[in-house]
């Protein structure tokens, strides 16, 4: 699969000493209501690491996206992202909202970022005190025809993870269902996969809800971070979308830990201590813990559930709204979709469900 120019920038050296670990941060989007700095509050947790982070927007001045949510800022919004900043990930929905994704790359790379995309799958590889680390991002859309994630993207991911000669390999995926507490069966079972190729670690994103995490084989996958600095335009503010946690991750010893913080009115991440600490721990560790027990029906019948009802509101709002025929054309498409068949079965099967129902 095509890879970016910058695929081999084995040797660059990035960290000497106590800047050695990596802290990994979910999704950004650059703003903040009043214009403040995204990044204030959080920026104490940075220091003495390289931080990665996955930025959901595109670059101002393209054609714009006709979509329910399209992301795009002006290229002096970059100038936010803080030189401790070293990882940007761009393997999402959002990077081609805009501009084309090239801008966006070539302006990160004029601002020293090291950037993971846009191509779909995408890999830098860099060295940290010694050790080279490659960085593999791909982006999952979601399955159509049935529940999984085994076609051509995921075995040329597996592929490259096979065929990497670096120390250490840390995977970003962009997957999954938004606003799910639980990613669906066959992620699990792609996590799985990846790690048997030769994955150190999985972090993924874009759920916009923190999903829980857990160690197969020595290697530690986290489902999802959560919100980093994002606004939720499509549904209500929940507490779930409030909070989130970072990865700290030292390539040396392999180890990693999620560090938790809460979102405030102005969409920035601030660090958690004490009492509050502790409480969002215990939920990470509930939906861990939940991992376990979360089988294919039990999922597909509640979360999925869960899922189809918000797809399904938003659909009609935009419908509604727009009157277009065009656009109406696209939400029977959707309807029709071979995923939505087998789940209109499933539930019709089992008396759960109400089209658009407000799920909790």
């Amino acid at each position: 699969m095509p890879l970016p120019d910058r695929t081999n920038v084995a040797g660059r050296r990035l960290a000497t000493g106590s800047a050695a670990t990596l802290l990994f941060c979910g999704d950004t989007f650059l703003r903040t209501g009043d214009g403040a700095d995204p990044f204030a509050p959080i920026s104490p947790c940075f220091a003495g690491s390289h931080v990665c982070l996955n930025l959901e927007t595109a670059l101002s001045g393209g054609k714009v996206k006709q979509k329910n949510v399209a992301l795009h800022v002006a290229e002096k919004t970059l100038d936010l992202l803080p030189d401790n900043v070293q990882f940007v990930n761009i393997v999402n929905n959002h990077a081609a909202d805009g501009a084309a994704p090239i801008r966006l790359l070539e302006a990160l790379h004029r601002r020293n970022k090291e950037v993971v995309g846009p191509q779909n799958p995408s890999q830098i590889c860099v060295s940290i005190d010694g050790r080279r680390v490659a960085f593999l991002s791909a982006y999952f859309p979601l399955p159509r025809a049935r529940m999984s994630y085994g076609g051509r993207l995921a075995r040329g991911l597996e592929s490259l993870i096979r065929s990497s000669s670096a120390d250490r390999v840390v995977v970003n995926l962009h997957w999954g269902y938004e606003h799910t507490d639980f990613p669906a069966p066959f992620q699990r079972a792609l996590a799985r996969r990846l790690v048997d190729a030769g994955a150190d670690l999985i972090v993924g994103h874009h759920p916009h809800v923190p999903q829980g995490w857990e160690v197969y084989r020595g290697s530690a996958v986290y489902y999802s971070l959560g919100n980093f600095n994002f606004r939720q335009f499509d549904t209500e503010t929940t507490e779930k979308n409030r909070w989130g946690y970072m990865v700290r991750y030292d390539p040396k010893s392999g180890g990693s830990q999620p560090i938790p913080y809460r979102i405030n009115e102005n969409y920035q991440p601030v660090p958690a201590f004490g009492r509050e600490k502790a409480e969002l721990l215990d939920r990470l560790e509930r939906l861990s813990q939940g991992l376990e027990s979360m089988d294919g029906p039990t999922w597909f019948a509640d979360h999925y559930r869960k899922w189809f009802s918000r797809e399904f509101r938003v659909w009609k709002r935009r419908c509604l709204q727009g009157r277009r025929p065009g656009l109406m054309l696209k939400w029977m498409v959707w309807l029709l979709l071979p995923m939505q068949l087998r789940f209109y079965g499933h539930a019709a099967g089992i008396g759960r469900f109400v089209p658009g129902g407000r799920e909790g």
